[in-house]
């Protein structure tokens, strides 16, 4: 019986409805790249003492009702005026108080820098009544920002669509972007940053967007950290970041995550800063709910030698506390870990069931158990419960224990293991001991399998229970 997990998330879509009011909109054209402010907000003339400025212009808009419009072209915009704290775009970084657009001629030749990591770039704030602007940037550049927990370039707590937008450098310490509101990006690079984007309790939109060579160091998540948040990522690219914490590319805690049509590739975990933490090469999931379809994850890289027994798991993913998950026509290959799971480590789930089907599980290793998937607790007596494996390939993967797969109940817990193996291969796997399967655990269930050409050094070449 095949048994499928739908998954309900509730994404927030940022959509942008022309609203209809006695309110003229304003446009401005920036012709000053250095910083000024604007002599008069309010009066309609952007005016920062002989033209206007990138502040001038969004001091005009803050000041004028409705949704207003800034024209930024070719050119290096550097914020250089005193930052005393203030929300009203006067000095520091561009606070954004209403309705806007700001449209940059080229990401390639229009850039909004913080000087130095000076001043954060843009502050996305709650109107005076409490509710959110609506704010679209594209087609610019922004780097070099404030070290800040809440966004090195940008801090986002209202509707905020990146578009066409580069996010580079911005900050050795922290975080690109804090989201608190509701995020859509879109065809846009978050690349060689410290971080990328935190999101906490806000609702996140990402399409075709490229993530790479982004270094979160002792953060966990190399490049989004996503806490009590909705979130769905699709056709984007996630690629050589790195954590010394959990998730090289995605941390996850609560919330919902929905991925679909994305690669995940030489994203890396090293454990040298929290023993038990460094885990998932690509993603940790913790809490919530994660659903993956018609993504790959291709060398991907956990390693934590010399750390705790819990540490150094999951090249590919881990789950751990995870309510729902549901992994579905994806690829895994040459992933690998240093502890179990070469590709895919399910720790411990909470009250659902983790479905994995119509995967291919290709060429990964691990250096203990479970070189393609390793289901099952740690030393602490957490367990992994409910999982069903189907409609899947096992191959070619190599592991000290279940080659392909390994399903093992803690030694320290009383619970049972269940899980389901129905309608799959498992082929040309290698281990030590157990070649293609290893299956430790009460209550679990073989069905229609195909085993063959597994080799295991000692014995158990195709099947250990």
């Amino acid at each position: 019986m095949e048994i499928r997990i739908i998954i309900k998330c509730l994404i927030l879509v940022i959509l942008i409805t022309p609203v209809f009011s006695n309110v003229q909109s304003a446009e401005f054209t920036v012709n000053k790249t250095i910083d000024g402010a604007d002599i008069n907000p309010g009066d309609g003339v952007c005016d920062a003492g002989g033209g206007c400025t990138l502040r001038a212009a969004v001091m005009e808009t803050n000041a004028l009702a409705g949704a207003d419009t800034i024209i930024l072209p070719d050119g290096l915009y550097i914020l250089a005026l005193g930052n005393t704290g203030e929300d009203a775009a006067v000095e520091g970084d561009l606070d954004i108080l209403d309705d806007l657009t700001i449209t940059g001629a080229d990401p390639t030749t229009t850039t909004v820098n913080g000087n130095s990591y000076l001043y954060r770039v843009f502050s996305i704030l709650k109107r005076t009544d409490n509710t959110l602007p609506v704010v679209e940037i594209s087609n610019i550049t922004m780097s070099q920002g404030l070290d800040s927990d809440l966004g090195a370039l940008v801090y986002n707590n209202g509707n905020l669509m990146l578009n066409n937008v580069i996010l580079t450098d911005a900050n050795p310490n922290n975080y690109a972007l804090f989201n608190g509101g509701n995020l859509k990006v879109t065809n846009s690079k978050v690349v060689n940053n410290s971080a990328g984007i935190r999101s906490q309790n806000g609702a996140v939109d990402i399409m075709g967007t490229v993530f790479a060579g982004n270094n979160g160091g002792n953060n966990a998540g190399g490049t989004v950290v996503l806490s009590s948040s909705s979130a769905r990522i699709s056709n984007s690219s996630f690629s050589n970041n790195i954590s010394y914490d959990l998730g090289g590319a995605i941390y996850q805690v609560g919330g919902e995550l929905v991925i679909d049509s994305s690669s995940f590739t030489g994203n890396t975990v090293t454990g040298s800063y929290n023993t038990f933490s460094a885990n998932g090469g690509a993603i940790a999931s913790r809490g919530g709910a994660l659903e993956i379809s018609s993504s790959s994850f291709n060398n991907n890289n956990v390693s934590a030698l010399g750390l705790s027994t819990e540490a150094g798991s999951g090249g590919a993913i881990i789950i751990a506390g995870t309510d729902y998950v549901d992994i579905d026509n994806s690829t895994f290959t040459n992933n690998s870990s240093s502890g179990v799971g070469g590709a895919i480590y399910v720790y411990e789930n909470g009250t659902g069931i983790v479905h994995i089907r119509r995967i291919t599980v290709d060429g990964n290793s691990s250096e203990s158990y479970g070189g393609g998937i390793f289901v099952g607790g740690g030393v602490l007596g957490l367990l992994a419960e409910k999982v069903v494996i189907s409609e899947s390939r096992i191959i070619n993967n190599t592991a000290s224990v279940g080659g392909g797969v390994a399903f093992s109940s803690s030694l320290f817990s009383s619970q049972n293991l269940e899980y389901q193996f129905i309608h799959s291969e498992i082929s040309g796997n290698t281990a030590d001991i157990a070649g293609g399967v290893f299956a430790n655990g009460r209550g679990n269930a073989f069905q229609n399998l195909t085993i063959f050409d597994n080799f295991a050094i000692t014995h158990g070449g195709g099947f250990v229970q």
